[in-house]
C-alpha cells in the first residue's frame, strides 16, 4: 500500500479463529467505521497455530476512553444507577443551585439526578454515540466536548460532577478547566464505583472465570478506580468526613451479564482473543443462580471525593 503515514498494531490470535479475531480487533480500534486506507498482512509466528496481523493505516485507532462508543446503546441500558442519597449530599454542599456540569455524562443518568437540584444542567461527553443515546430531560442540555477543552465561559458552574470517568482524563488539563469554570465556592465532585458483591459463591466463580482472565486487559485508568481513587488529588480544598455510599440493585443473571459486557476490558479481551468470556461465565453461574430470571441483590461501593474552590 502506498501511504505517507501509517500505524502498525500487532496482535496475536489463534489461527482457527483468525478472521473473527481480526474483525473484532478492528471493530474495537475503529468503532465508527473501518479506516478509508487500510490493508494488512499475516506473518507466521514461530509458535504453532498463531499468527501476527499487522494493520497499516493513515487513521489512528481511538483512545481507550473512546471504547465506550462501541455499542453505546447497550452501555446506556445496562450501567448501574446511582443512589438518590448521593445527590442529596452533594446538593447540600452547594451554595447556589443555578448551573451544574456533568462531565463525561455517558448515558446521562447522573445528569438526570442533578436536574432535580439545579436550574440547568450541561452534560457533555467526548462520544457522539453516547450523547445520541443519553436520557432526555427539559433541564439538561447535551453537547459533545472533551473534558479538557470545553466551550463554556469562565465562572459558569456551581458544581462540576464527574462520575466513573476522571481516571480517563488528562487530569492536569482537566483540573485547569475546572478552576476556570467553577464559580467562587463552587464544588468539584468525583464519583466512581468499584467491583460488585452478590453472594460469596457467586463472587468466587466470577473472580475465577472472569476477573482472572481480564486482568491483563485492564488499562491504567481502570486500576486507579479499582484502588478506590485513593491516589487521586484534587485541585480544590477537599471536604472530609464524607458519608459512605453504595449502589444497591436487584439484578437477574441476564442483567448482570449484560453489564459485564459493557466493560472495556471485556471488549479488549474479545478483540485480542476472538472469544467472549462473559458468554463462558454464564455456564459457570447457572448452577448457582438456579433461575436466569431470579433477582439477586448486587452491591457496589461508591468512591466519592469532593472539594470546594
Amino acid at each position: 500500500m502506498s501511504t505517507s503515514a501509517f500505524r502498525i498494531d500487532w496482535c496475536i490470535f489463534p489461527s482457527p479463529v483468525l478472521n473473527l479475531a481480526i474483525d473484532n480487533y478492528l471493530a474495537c480500534l475503529y468503532p465508527y467505521k473501518k479506516p478509508a486506507c487500510l490493508s494488512g498482512k499475516i506473518v507466521t509466528d514461530k509458535r504453532p497455530h498463531f499468527v501476527r496481523f499487522i494493520v497499516y493505516t493513515k487513521e489512528a485507532p481511538v483512545e481507550n476512553r473512546e471504547t465506550f462508543s462501541v455499542k453505546s446503546d447497550q452501555y446506556a441500558r445496562h450501567r448501574p444507577t446511582y443512589p438518590q442519597e448521593l445527590f442529596d449530599y452533594l446538593s447540600k454542599q452547594v451554595v447556589v443551585h443555578k448551573r451544574a456540569w456533568d462531565c463525561a455524562t455517558g448515558n446521562g443518568q447522573a445528569a438526570v439526578f442533578c436536574a432535580d437540584y439545579f436550574d440547568h444542567v450541561i452534560a457533555s461527553d467526548i462520544s457522539e454515540q453516547q450523547i445520541r443515546h443519553a436520557m432526555r430531560h427539559p433541564k439538561i442540555s447535551y453537547c459533545v466536548a472533551a473534558a479538557e477543552n470545553t466551550p463554556f465561559a469562565n465562572d459558569s458552574f456551581d458544581m462540576i460532577l464527574v462520575a466513573q470517568a476522571v481516571h480517563w482524563f488528562d487530569r492536569s488539563r482537566f483540573y485547569s478547566e475546572c478552576l476556570r469554570l467553577l464559580k467562587p465556592k463552587g464544588i468539584l465532585a468525583i464519583v466512581g464505583y468499584g467491583f460488585f458483591e452478590i453472594e460469596p459463591d457467586i463472587d468466587a466463580v466470577i473472580a475465577t472465570h472472569l476477573l482472572t482472565l481480564l486482568d491483563p486487559y485492564w488499562a491504567e485508568g481502570n486500576r486507579m478506580i479499582m484502588a478506590g481513587y485513593k491516589d487521586l488529588s484534587l485541585p480544590v480544598d477537599e471536604l472530609h468526613e464524607i458519608p459512605q455510599f453504595s449502589i444497591q440493585l436487584r439484578w437477574t443473571m441476564s442483567q448482570l451479564l449484560a453489564y459485564l459486557s459493557t466493560w472495556s476490558a471485556v471488549k479488549r479481551f474479545i478483540a485480542a482473543r476472538g472469544d467472549d468470556p462473559v458468554a463462558r461465565l454464564r455456564e459457570h453461574l447457572l448452577p448457582l443462580w438456579q433461575s436466569a430470571e431470579e433477582e439477586k441483590l448486587v452491591q457496589m461501593p461508591l468512591f466519592v471525593r469532593v472539594g470546594r474552590v
